[in-house]
C-alpha cells in the first residue's frame, strides 16, 4: 500500500509539474510574442527616426548653402552701401547755378543735375537772369 500511495505522488508530482511546465511554457510563448511585436514597433520607429535624421541632414546643408548665399548677398549690400555713403548725395546745386546763369531750362536742370522739379524752379528763381 505504501508502494502505490508513493507511486501515486510522485505520479501526481509528475502531473503536476508537466502542468505547470506547460503554464510556464505558454506564459514564456506569450511573453515572446509580446516582446517581438514590442521590438517590431522599436525597430519601425527606429527606421523612422534614421529617415527623419537623414532629411534633417540634407535639410541643413541647404539651408547651410542659403544662409551663405544670402551671407554673400548681405556683404555685396554693405559694400554698395558703402560706394553710395562716400558719392556725395546731395544735388550738384553749384553745377545747376552756372547751368542757370548760362541760362539753362527748368527741364535742363533736372535731366543735367537730377533736381526735382521744386528744386530746379528754386535754384531758376534764385539764381536767374530776374534775381540779380
Amino acid at each position: 500500500m505504501m508502494s502505490m500511495n508513493l507511486e501515486l505522488a510522485l505520479l501526481a508530482t509528475a502531473l503536476f509539474c508537466a502542468v505547470a511546465l506547460a503554464v510556464v511554457g505558454t506564459v514564456a510563448g506569450l511573453e515572446i510574442r509580446r516582446l517581438r511585436s514590442r521590438l517590431k514597433w522599436h525597430d519601425e520607429r527606429l527606421a523612422w527616426v534614421e529617415r527623419e535624421l537623414v532629411h534633417l541632414g540634407h535639410t541643413q546643408a541647404s539651408q547651410t548653402g542659403k544662409i551663405g548665399e544670402a551671407s554673400r548677398q548681405l556683404d555685396a549690400v554693405f559694400q554698395r552701401q558703402e560706394r553710395i555713403e562716400l558719392t556725395p548725395t546731395r544735388p550738384l546745386y553749384e553745377d545747376a547755378v552756372a547751368l542757370v546763369r548760362q541760362g539753362a531750362s527748368t527741364e535742363r536742370l533736372m535731366e543735367a543735375c537730377g533736381l526735382s522739379r521744386g528744386e530746379a524752379d528754386l535754384v531758376r528763381s534764385l539764381h536767374g537772369a530776374h534775381a540779380a
